[in-house]
């Protein structure tokens, strides 16, 4: 019987050329297993964490407060910064520091405002007590004008009934009224010295009455007001002068806040000498202790500087420890400073 011959299409691979089901399936879990290292990587690492973790976990923690499991040497000679005793050092150094202050101008400028308020409003005091010069230093000279004006009434009288001349060393204010008074009488007209003795006593009536009721508008004691209203206007301009310079010269000093009231009087006092006229003194320190106030301020950013270079300058607190020195026994709660 004959047989057909056997034809083998082109396309059709060999039986040789075909791959059993074992070897699939191996190339299959292959590619699968390269895929994945990734995962596996993990997961040894986690594991591995565990392991050895457990251990470490397990250990007695060492802590400020806590007990400690066993005694501790130190391993070698140590020198250890104690950071919190050295911080507190320094803030200790800083806060014993005197802030620096600096003058501040505006409080200056109000002092000065105030101070020449004051000054005007004394010499208003003045005017209507009427202690400016009522005729020429030509006719009668300014002490002698300050004389009239405020001398007691019985005096007054006592010059207008006797204006005979004085001897020539008179030296008592009321010889020198007489004397002058007397020339005068001589020099004028009987209606011109009579119109100057009408002012005299015009004067005198401005000078009792502000005296006597016009005492709390000056601001100022008795004694420092009688002060102010018999003195000459050239007495009352170099005192004005003085007590100003003085303000100005303490202003620039610097007055502290908190400074004794007996200190800056002496301070006043001191700085008066040689400006204002010796009759004078008492009434300007109470002008000045009535104006002048503290001037000072703390300058914070010179006062922050100078606390950093004072607390850089504190020396560090050092632990020292030598090697196999027992640092903690067992047991033994653990401070600050063991740890």
């Amino acid at each position: 019987m004959k047989h057909s011959p056997t034809i083998i299409h082109p396309l059709h691979h060999p039986r040789r050329d075909r791959l059993s089901l074992r070897q699939w399936l191996g190339r299959k879990v292959s590619k699968l297993i390269a895929s994945s290292s990734w995962l596996i990587f993990v997961l040894a690492i986690v594991m591995l964490t565990g392991v050895v973790g457990n251990r470490l976990y397990n250990q007695p923690q060492l802590a400020i407060g806590t007990r400690s499991p066993e005694t501790i040497l130190a391993p070698a000679d140590l020198t250890i910064k104690d950071e919190l005793r050295t911080a507190q050092k320094r803030e200790s150094a800083r806060s014993r520091m005197t802030p620096v202050l600096k003058v501040d101008q505006g409080k200056n400028q109000t002092i000065l405002n105030r101070l020449e308020s004051k000054l005007k409003s004394l010499s208003q005091q003045r005017k209507q007590a009427g202690a400016d010069l009522f005729t020429t230093t030509d006719q009668l000279s300014e002490a002698v004008q300050v004389y009239l004006r405020t001398c007691p009434p019985q005096q007054w009288e006592t010059l207008l009934g006797n204006l005979d001349p004085s001897p020539p060393s008179a030296t008592s204010p009321f010889e020198k009224a007489q004397s002058e008074l007397n020339q005068l009488s001589q020099k004028l007209s009987e209606a011109e010295f009579s119109q100057l003795l009408s002012k005299i006593e015009t004067v005198r009536q401005q000078y009792a009455t502000t005296f006597v009721h016009n005492g709390e508008a000056t601001g100022i004691s008795p004694p420092s007001k009688q002060t102010l209203l018999t003195l000459s206007p050239s007495a009352w301009e170099k005192m004005q002068v003085g007590i100003q310079k003085t303000a100005q010269q303490m202003l620039a000093q610097g007055i502290s806040p908190g400074l004794p009231p007996s200190a800056l009087n002496s301070a006043i006092e001191l700085q008066l000498e040689e400006k204002i006229p010796a009759q004078s003194v008492e009434l300007a320190k109470e002008i000045l202790e009535d104006t002048l106030a503290p001037n000072l301020v703390e300058d914070v950013v010179q006062t922050e500087r100078l606390a950093e270079e004072i607390a850089s300058s504190v020396s560090p607190v050092i632990l020292t420890v030598e090697e196999n020195e027992i640092i903690v026994e067992a047991g033994e709660v653990i401070d600050r400073e063991q740890f």
